[in-house]
């Protein structure tokens, strides 16, 4: 009867600490979403970052339950919600969203165990990881990073296209094809098809929970080369559909389509990697019991 009426308690008060913590972050995050930097494509992955890891919460929500309530530790959770509002103010006076996503994922975890205790960390320890996707990667480290991926897949591609004699030359990030020029922008870099697929890499090695520790790391790993391939994929079609087609083809339906195409694919080789990847422990095992 104790337990019951604790546990109601309990689940009382997460109520509440779920609409104060809504009444501060959604608008924040609906903001970031229209005007801010989840408005780049490069970060738009923001929103269904943050949708997934509220998924996921749900999903474990009998874990939850079933972990014991009947002694109250909100020793942490206040630790949480200090940490919490000091991370929020300095965002506020900063300007800088990277410290109110943090304070968002402070006051989670601040929620969640002063409501059940230090132990939940270890239940919702993949969402509360998860949700560190949604934090924008600061322009001090993604502009010279794009701009390196920018030169890098515009060399390759002129090289692959040079080699199969097509009439194309190169001045850094400027690419000629015939009669026609090509500028490499930001979005031609590869960063969101990156961004994107190690988000979703990460999520599917999750989803599948396998136990080898050569496939997880090993996939980890190359889902950097298989977006750079990717994004040099996709230069190439667009450079040969403006070649073919015109530069108002390479512009317009074919690029947008072009860039959903070759995610697509990257998604696919990313799979398939991670198939091949699972054979390795099956050759090793094999290669034991013939030993």
């Amino acid at each position: 009867m104790i337990a019951a009426k604790f546990k109601t308690t309990s689940y009382t008060t997460l109520f509440f600490l779920h609409i104060i913590t809504a009444f501060y972050y959604v608008p924040f995050f609906i903001d970031l979403s229209l005007n801010g930097a989840w408005s780049n494509p490069v970060h738009s992955h923001g929103p269904l970052v943050l949708l997934i890891s509220l998924f996921l919460v749900f999903q474990n929500k009998q874990k939850i339950i079933d972990l014991d309530t009947q002694i109250s530790h909100p020793t942490p959770g206040i630790l949480f919600f200090l940490g919490a509002f000091v991370l929020y103010v300095i965002g506020g006076f900063t300007d800088m969203i990277h410290f109110k996503i943090l304070s968002f994922i402070c006051i989670f975890c601040g929620v969640y165990t002063y409501t059940f205790g230090w132990a939940v960390i270890k239940t919702l320890a993949f969402p509360i990881f998860f949700m560190f996707f949604m934090i924008p990667i600061p322009g001090v480290v993604m502009d010279p990073l794009s701009s390196f991926l920018k030169l890098l897949v515009s060399d390759v591609a002129v090289d692959i296209l040079y080699f199969f004699d097509y009439p194309v030359a190169q001045n850094g990030i400027v690419i000629l094809v015939g009669s026609y020029k090509l500028f490499v922008a930001d979005a031609c870099s590869g960063m969101r098809t990156l961004l994107m697929l190690e988000t979703l890499g990460i999520l599917y090695l999750y989803l599948v929970r396998h136990p080898s520790y050569i496939r997880t790391v090993g996939l980890a790993i190359l889902i950097v080369p298989i977006s750079i391939t990717s994004n040099i994929l996709r230069v190439i079609s667009l450079i040969l559909i403006t070649y073919y087609l015109g530069d108002a083809a390479g512009q317009g339906f074919m690029h947008d389509f072009a860039s959903l195409a070759l995610f697509l694919f990257g998604f696919v080789l990313m799979i398939s990697t991670d198939s091949l990847l699972r054979l390795i422990p099956q050759s090793n095992r094999k290669a034991d019991k013939n030993e």
